[in-house]
C-alpha cells in the first residue's frame, strides 16, 4: 500500500512539474504559417527604423505555386485551427458565412511575482481571392511588456561591458532602434524586451549602408523567465545548425558560436532571462566574435 501511495505522489509531482514546464513554454503568437501549396508573393514589413512601437503592422500576400484556385472554407479552416489553437479568438468583425474573410484577435496579460509584466495584443485579418489563388494576411501587434528591475540592471551592465570590450577591439558601439531580425524574435509572446546595437570597426572608413564587413550586430533579448530563454537559445542553435557545413564551438554552459562559412557567423550567450546574440553577416570576423563571447562569458561567470 505504501508503495502505491509513493507511486501516486511521484506521479503527481511529475505531472505538476510537467505542467509548470509546459506553462513556461512560448507560443509563437505572431508566426504566420504558410498555407500548403502557396508561396510568399509580396510582403510589407517595416524596417527597424520604421517600427512604431508599441504598435507594429505587417502585411503578407501568398499565391498558389501552380496558379490554381483556392477553396475559401479550406483556407479559413486551416488558419482558424492554427491561430485558435494558440489562443486567438474571433474579433468583433465576425465572418459572414461564405465570405472569403476572417478576423481574429488575441490578448495576453500576466504579472509575475518579480514584477515582470507581460502585455501583448494583436489582430489578424485574412482575405482570400479564390479565383486568383491568392490570400492576404494583415497582422497588427501591440506590446507593453516590461522586465523586472534585476533584469534591467543586468542588461544595462551587459551592454556597458559589450561597449568596453568593443572599444578594446577597435570597434565602436552604436545603439539601434531594433534588430534586423525583430519580426522573428517578436513572434514569441514571452519576449519582454529587445535592445539592438551595431559594433563597427572604427578603422574602416568610407563605409556604405550595404557594407557588412567590419560590422557585428549585437542583440540583447529579455524573456519572461530563464526557462523560456533557455528554450529559445536551443531553438536558435538548432535553426542555425540546419545549414549545410556548419561548425559549432562551445564556450561553457549556454555559450556557443555557429560558423556558417561565408554566409554568417552567429554567437550566443544565455544566462538567467537574457540572451545575447552576436552576428557577423560578412563571415570574416570570427576571431572578434570568439573574443567577445569568451570575455563576456568570463564577466558573466
Amino acid at each position: 500500500m505504501k508503495n502505491i501511495w509513493k507511486s501516486v505522489v511521484v506521479f503527481s509531482v511529475s505531472i505538476l512539474l510537467l505542467l509548470q514546464f509546459a506553462s513556461a513554454q512560448s507560443k509563437y503568437l505572431f508566426h504566420i504559417p504558410v498555407f500548403p501549396g502557396t508561396t510568399l508573393f509580396h510582403t510589407e514589413i517595416p524596417s527597424p527604423r520604421e517600427i512604431n512601437l508599441p504598435f507594429v503592422t505587417s502585411l503578407r500576400v501568398y499565391r498558389t505555386t501552380i496558379g490554381s484556385s483556392l477553396n475559401v472554407d479550406t483556407v479559413i479552416s486551416f488558419y482558424d485551427s492554427c491561430f485558435k489553437g494558440i489562443g486567438w479568438k474571433e474579433s468583433v468583425d465576425k465572418r459572414v458565412p461564405g465570405e472569403p474573410y476572417v478576423a481574429l484577435r488575441v490578448d495576453v496579460f500576466e504579472d509575475l511575482a518579480d514584477r515582470t509584466h507581460v502585455q501583448v495584443a494583436g489582430n489578424i485579418s485574412l482575405w482570400i481571392a479564390p479565383r486568383d489563388g491568392m490570400l492576404t494576411i494583415l497582422c497588427e501587434q501591440w506590446r507593453n511588456s516590461s522586465p523586472d528591475q534585476q533584469t534591467i540592471n543586468r542588461v544595462s551592465m551587459l551592454l556597458k561591458t559589450v561597449a568596453n570590450l568593443a572599444e578594446e577591439l577597435h570597434y565602436k558601439m552604436n545603439r539601434r532602434y531594433y534588430s534586423s531580425q525583430w519580426i522573428e524574435y517578436y513572434e514569441n509572446e514571452y519576449l519582454i524586451d529587445c535592445a539592438a546595437s551595431t559594433l563597427s570597426d572604427s578603422r574602416i572608413v568610407g563605409r556604405s549602408d550595404m557594407d557588412t564587413e567590419g560590422e557585428i550586430e549585437c542583440t540583447v533579448l529579455t524573456y519572461k523567465d530563464s526557462t523560456v530563454a533557455h528554450a529559445e537559445a536551443e531553438r536558435l542553435r538548432n535553426q542555425w545548425n540546419d545549414n549545410m557545413g556548419v561548425e559549432t564551438s562551445h564556450f561553457g554552459p549556454n555559450a556557443f558560436l555557429v560558423d556558417i562559412g561565408d554566409q554568417r557567423i552567429n554567437g550566443l550567450i544565455q544566462f538567467h532571462k537574457i540572451i545575447l546574440l552576436l552576428s557577423d553577416a560578412s563571415g570574416k570576423q570570427k576571431k572578434q566574435v570568439v573574443t567577445l563571447i569568451k570575455e563576456l562569458r568570463h564577466e558573466i561567470d
